[in-house]
């Protein structure tokens, strides 16, 4: 499935079109690129209006002041900042964006870049007039590992799967389709898939999958995911028990309140 979400490199440089995008603390330094930095905007900054838009050096650009702090707290509100900023990108069409981390820590841009991509997916798949978003994000180089804009890649491509499956429509995602997905997922990021067909179905008496099938003439299947890693140091493997339903027949709650 083809999920359209931004990705995300690092580069010393911006390309030509990309859009400077700059993120501030409160102790951060000003950078001399942006020329004085004007009252309004400490003003702005003073009263929590956070994210603007600005021109300089001939160039339309977007500063963006983030909470300080790497506790949990902290770090959720740099993400939604992250995810505001994709927003205001995409409201003036804007497809690239150029990260400069004004002396924050990894983990803080981390936090940033991760509401900026998760922020950026969209699911057009059926309109007639794609209106696209931002496809990509560039770090500043050195203002996270490589491994973590890896694992931030990884990240973002399996939340927009999931919103795709979610997203797709029960008349096209049907129990063998989504079967065929999770085999062709496993073959490319490393965990084994067994799928059982209708006929181990019954021979396995699993009754209660049956029985909701019953009212579908598209074949029930039930499917098993297992990534087991070379390097497990756990002696109890942690097992995950999942409900991708794509047909239901409904039901009533006999529940009290």
């Amino acid at each position: 499935m083809n999920s359209g979400i931004a990705s995300l490199r690092q580069s010393s440089n911006a390309g030509p079109d990309s859009l400077d995008l700059w993120i501030f603390q409160s102790n951060s330094v000003w950078p001399a690129a942006l020329g004085a930095q004007p009252d309004w905007l400490k003003t702005a900054w003073a009263d929590k209006r956070n994210q603007h838009f600005v021109d300089a050096g001939g160039k339309r650009q977007l500063l963006v002041m983030l909470e300080d702090g790497t506790d949990n707290a902290s770090l959720e509100k740099i993400r939604k900042a992250g995810a505001e900023a994709v927003g205001h990108l995409q409201k003036s069409k804007i497809k690239s964006a150029f990260i400069h981390a004004q002396g924050l820590e990894a983990t803080e841009v981390f936090a940033f870049a991760e509401g900026a991509l998760l922020a950026s997916y969209r699911f057009e798949k059926y309109k007639s007039k794609p209106t696209g978003g931002i496809d990509e994000i560039i770090l500043e180089t050195g203002s996270v590992s490589d491994s973590e804009v890896q694992r931030l890649n990884i990240l973002s491509e399996s939340v927009a799967l999931t919103r795709d499956l979610v997203n797709e429509p029960a008349s096209v995602l049907t129990a063998p389709l989504l079967s065929e997905i999770f085999k062709e997922t496993g073959e490319s990021a490393g965990f084994e898939v067994e799928v059982l067909e209708e006929n181990k179905i019954q021979a396995l008496k699993m009754g209660g999958l049956l029985g909701v099938n019953q009212g579908s003439d598209i074949p029930p299947t039930f499917n098993i995911l297992q990534y087991k890693s070379p390097e497990a140091k756990n002696a109890k493997p942690i097992v995950l028990v999942g409900k991708g339903v794509v047909y239901d027949t409904g039901g009533y709650s006999l529940k009290t309140s």
